[in-house]
């Protein structure tokens, strides 16, 4: 969006970015499109789920649910859980989509095409697997550095994991974001 939009914007706030996935996941849109192919566009894939969700969990054991690598807060892990829109298996094409859209996202002639006066704030969860636990996001942060971004900054959330607008500390992350917005209005 930033990338094609970013001009009509006059900041953006990037939470739980992922890195570049390079060969995995070409390798996962490979994948994804044959079971496209051989089972349909709309074949729920309990194989790309476990590949692509399944092991973020692996880090927080013991689980208490298949989903404790969202949040710290029970309550909140178990808001999703119950949730009958969350926590559900996608289709071979959702996940050609995905994976093919983090491909071309991460690609540097993409990143070259954000505006380098459009302020970018960074925010993630030390803890969250998405982001391989900082390496992902401070990865991308780099890329806008790179390519000239002027105001792009970054902030990791002690301890925190996936979603930290869930997270226990999730006071502390809004008034940061509101600070944020407030220094970038014009």
């Amino acid at each position: 969006y930033i990338s094609k939009y970013g001009n009509e914007l006059e900041g953006v706030i990037l939470s739980a970015t992922a890195g570049d996935p390079k060969l995995l996941g070409k390798l996962g849109v490979f994948v994804a499109k044959m079971q496209s192919l051989i089972q349909g566009k709309k074949n729920f894939s309990n194989l790309l789920d476990k590949l692509s969700f399944g092991e973020f969990n692996k880090s927080f054991k013991p689980n208490r649910t298949a989903f404790d690598w969202l949040s710290r807060d029970e309550n909140e892990v178990d808001k999703y859980v119950n949730d009958p829109y969350c926590g559900t298996v996608f289709t071979s094409s959702f996940f050609v989509d995905l994976l093919s859209g983090i491909l071309k996202i991460n690609q540097i002639d993409c990143i070259q095409k954000v505006p380098k006066n459009l302020a970018v704030y960074f925010i993630a969860g030390e803890k969250d697997p998405v982001g391989d636990f900082t390496k992902g996001v401070s990865e991308v942060f780099h890329k806008f550095q790179k390519v000239g971004i002027e105001d792009v900054t970054r902030k990791f959330y002690l301890g925190a994991r996936h979603e930290i607008l869930n997270e226990t500390n999730r006071e502390e992350v809004y008034q940061n974001i509101l600070t944020w917005m407030e220094e970038h209005q014009n």
